[in-house]
């Protein structure tokens, strides 16, 4: 997939019309995705050549001007997001693209503006080992310990 982990806030209120948000700059803190930590993850990919999904491939279909073929997080409209001792194997991956989608039929631009689309994070200098295409096996503990 084009991103490892999406954050973002959908207001479904929106589907039914002007003035029917549910969210806005009061209550947008509460219930936009927040305080996520992300620890000790490898990301990568193991696709040749470089495809975007729209084209059968896993990358992203609009890249940004510094061309990356995948992400490790995309956020758009959640904040205190912390990512820790991350680990990619690869090329062209960006660790984090934060955007909005503030002020369309999603979300509206008081609602997001309200958020501070914040992430930290650091990635280790050492490359994670890569993985063999095809393997789907986890070499790790995972899920709720």
């Amino acid at each position: 997939m084009p991103n490892a982990f999406v954050f973002t806030t959908l207001d479904c209120g929106r589907r039914e019309g002007p003035g029917k948000e549910l969210l806005n700059a009061t209550n947008m803190a509460k219930y936009a995705p927040h305080d996520i930590d992300i620890n000790d993850c490898i990301f990568g990919h193991v696709e040749m050549p470089l495809r975007p999904s729209k084209e059968g491939g896993y990358g992203v279909n609009y890249p940004t001007n510094r061309g990356e073929y995948t992400r490790f997080i995309h956020l758009k409209d959640a904040y205190d997001i912390r990512y820790r001792n991350i680990c990619f194997f690869g090329k062209r991956i960006m660790p984090v693209y934060v955007d909005s989608i503030g002020g369309s039929r999603h979300l509206s631009k008081e609602a997001a503006e309200s958020i501070n689309h914040s992430v930290t994070g650091n990635v280790l200098d050492k490359p994670a080992p890569p993985v063999r295409p095809g393997v789907t096996a986890i070499p790790f503990a995972c899920g709720p310990q």
